[in-house]
């Protein structure tokens, strides 16, 4: 196994060296990388919305706020793609592109070669180390990826510099990492693990930090809030969840009736804030044992929090338990913070803050408070289950006309006589009629000139041969699941994200002009004096930093 992925990131080194021709910043304007730094650190919190640091504010102690004091932040910050998914965001972020052409266009899309859904991480040719294969999910590695990443250039850069990533999902640090990663760790049933593609096994560190299944200190516990006052509670447009969306509020138990820690305890446990407390505990253990950032050269370092997304999509931007999640969060990364300052040092330390997607706000809310806001309901149900009969009685004839959700079967067509543009079209029309959707977008829709704003987002979301054929825009403030919240959307509740940076020897700062998130890669690289590859195509925003020219794609 280790031969096997030494030849693969031996063949990688060669592929990026040749077809990836590098476009030199403009390195006699961008500022001198200190001689000293030693880390660059990502810290991605999934589905925080750009507007949660001033919104949460009052409850931020020395965490968010340590970071919005120290860092520049960008104030309109986007994914500038459409379909605003974890894998997506977490590929756009470290890779510079979008997902048209990173390849990584949501978490799951469909293999029309194997007629089955594919995840974005999935290989069997990299099974995970040490999991018990009644629990095994398959295999996992970055091969769906068909870009590099910032860590790449850095490990192409110094090829002795440590890459490390960490999360709650396999997704987030496996994205995160890229190619040529050291390794990259998510959470399994109550421990961390990784696959083949990093190392044939796990080291001893990692099997004694395991051993102490340290989630079983919150067996036979309940989740309850930290105290925040009812005024600030208030302040905050934080409200009870009992109004009959749910059963019950606080507190919540942690699995079922079982007698002992097992999977349904620990996938509970995985929906509270307290997986982020046992990330970090892991994180520090990973910085001592690999000894991360004690060496000449910068090491890399990438986590990704994963309860708010959890927790946001279960109770809401307006419940007890996001407000909850917030609160602990800012304390976790406050101590985390101090941990690098003392192990590390931060002064020594890039840092950079963002989010993978927002969140929409609760329908049951939004229609509480007079606002916008629609949950499917039986119509949109009875509507999708109608499809192929509508289609088909204004074709003339049936078929299945679908593989799968918006997935063309072009075969099918195909053996109908039909024209395809006619057919493509009846089913366009037929999509657009049901409530929940505003607007099907089709690869003849993508390649046309349009002046419609989510035009450019539906471009950077296709990636041909993985993304289908038919791009569902639902309406605003849509959610199609059957409780909680969700994400996915081109609309600013999804897209706007918060952009920070903390660079050594660069004043803190807010700054209002546009930006996205493809433009992150490329300004740690120019911080770094980087080569950046021709696929990258954000802009640096070294220029906007510290008033010194950077790197532009070509």
């Amino acid at each position: 196994m280790m031969k096997a992925r030494f030849l693969a990131i031996t063949m990688l080194v060669l592929f990026l060296a040749s077809c990836e021709k590098a476009i030199e910043p403009a390195q006699t304007d961008v500022p001198p990388v200190r001689s000293d730094l030693r880390l660059v650190l990502f810290l991605i919190v999934d589905q925080f919305r750009a507007d949660y640091l001033d919104r949460f504010e009052p409850i931020f102690q020395n965490g968010f706020s340590r970071l919005k004091e120290k860092g520049v932040l960008f104030l309109d910050a986007h994914h500038n793609h459409a379909v605003t998914t974890t894998a997506a965001g977490h590929a756009t972020i470290s890779t510079g592109t979008y997902p048209s052409r990173s390849g990584i266009i949501s978490n799951r899309w469909f293999d029309r070669n194997r007629k089955t859904p594919m995840y974005c991480v999935e290989d069997d040719n990299w099974p995970l180390i040490d999991v018990d294969a009644s629990q095994e999910t398959g295999g996992r590695s970055p091969n769906n990826l068909q870009v590099s990443t910032l860590p790449d250039w850095m490990k192409k850069h110094w090829p002795d510099s440590k890459v490390f990533t960490a999360s709650y999902k396999d997704r987030a640090a496996i994205l995160l990492g890229g190619h040529a990663a050291s390794s990259a760790y998510w959470y399994d049933s109550g421990i961390f693990v990784t696959s083949s593609y990093y190392q044939s096994k796990n080291p001893l560190w990692l099997q004694a930090f395991n051993a102490q299944k340290l989630p079983k200190q919150h067996f036979g516990k309940l989740w309850e809030p930290l105290p925040v006052n009812v005024a600030t509670k208030k302040d905050l447009a934080i409200v009870q969840n009992n109004l009959g969306w749910f059963k019950s509020g606080f507190p919540h138990a942690l699995g079922g009736r079982q007698l002992r820690p097992d999977l349904g305890f620990y996938k509970s446990f995985a929906k509270t804030p307290m997986i982020d407390q046992y990330l970090a505990n892991f994180v520090k253990e990973l910085i001592l044992q690999e000894k991360i950032g004690q060496r000449d050269i910068p090491d890399y370092l990438g986590i990704s929090f994963s309860a708010l997304d959890i927790v946001g999509h279960e109770y809401g931007i307006n419940s007890p338990e996001l407000l909850d999640t917030l609160t602990r969060l800012d304390g976790i990364i406050s101590n985390l913070l101090d941990f690098i300052d003392q192990k590390i040092g931060l002064n020594r330390t890039i840092i950079v803050f963002s989010s993978d997607h927002g969140v929409a706000p609760m329908p049951e809310y939004q229609k509480a408070y007079d606002l916008q806001g629609r949950r499917a309901d039986d119509l949109d149900t009875i509507c999708w289950q109608n499809l192929l009969t509508t289609i088909s009685s204004r074709l003339g004839l049936e078929a299945n006309w679908l593989l799968t959700d918006f997935y063309l079967d072009y075969q099918a067509i195909k053996e109908t006589g039909l024209d395809f543009e006619k057919v493509e079209k009846v089913i366009k029309d037929v999509l657009e009629e049901c409530p929940v959707i505003k607007r099907i977008w089709t690869r003849a829709d993508l390649l046309a000139k349009s002046k419609d704003p989510f035009h450019r987002l539906f471009q950077n979301s296709f990636y041909p041969g993985r993304s289908p054929d038919l791009m569902p825009q639902l309406e605003e403030y849509q959610i199609t699941t059957g409780r909680g919240s969700s994400h996915g959307s081109p609309y600013h509740y999804d897209t706007h994200v918060p952009i920070l940076f903390v660079v050594p020897g660069i004043q803190a700062a807010q700054i209002k002009k546009r930006v996205k998130t493809i433009d992150i890669a490329p300004t740690v690289a120019d911080f770094l004096e980087l080569s950046i590859p021709k696929h990258v195509q954000g802009n640096s925003l070294v220029h906007e930093m510290s008033g010194k020219a950077g790197h532009q794609p070509k």
